[in-house]
Parts: C-alpha cells; structure tokens; sequence
C-alpha cells in the first residue's frame, strides 16, 4: 500500500510522486515551501544589509519561523530546500545569542 508522507492517507491505488506525496499533497507543499523559501531568502537579504538591532530581530525571527516550518516537512522525509531547514535554525539561534548584547543595550536605552 501507498501511503502520503504528508497526509499520511494510504490506499493501493493511490499514486505518488517521487517524494512520496500523493496528487492531493504535491500542489499543497510546492506552494508552502515556495512561499517560505521566498520570505527566507528575503529575510536573509535584509539581515546581512542591515545593521539596526530591531530590523534583524524581526527579519530573524522570520527566518526561524519559516525554517520550522519547513522542518515539519524535513522531518517527514519531504524535500524543501537547501540546506536543510534544521540547518537555518541552528543558524537563527546563533544569530539570536549575537544580538543579545544589542538587546540588552536597547533596553537600557529605552
């Protein structure tokens, strides 16, 4: 039996593609990891432009939540983009503890 690595909806008929999405699921992931990919790369664009602490905060929470997303699907066997979204949170998280002391400044400040 066939079953959706998505929807995990199984039958023997049911057809899948080579990533193991059924016809119901394949429009579905392609238009999520498209969107999400889009806001990551834009998000990664505006981080390494900007040097003001609350445009890359926000453009780095962005990033983490798009890259969870996409996880949810790594985590299924579903391919999303490269590298791997685990990989892109790893990296939020580091970008996070850099800004820390910047945050701290802020909030001194404000």
């Amino acid at each position: 039996m066939s079953r959706c690595r998505n929807c995990e909806q199984f039958s023997f008929f049911q057809k899948l593609n080579k990533h193991g999405l059924c016809e119901k699921c394949v429009p579905v992931v392609d238009n999520i990891v498209s969107n999400c990919a889009r806001i990551m790369i834009n998000s990664l664009n505006c981080l390494s432009r900007s040097d003001d602490f609350h445009t890359k905060l926000t453009h780095c929470n962005l990033l983490f939540e798009h890259a969870r997303r996409l996880e949810q699907y790594e985590k299924k066997g579903i391919p999303t983009i490269k590298p791997h979204p685990s990989i892109f949170i790893e990296e939020c998280k580091k970008i996070k503890k850099e800004l820390q002391p910047q945050q701290s400044q802020h909030q001194k400040i404000g």
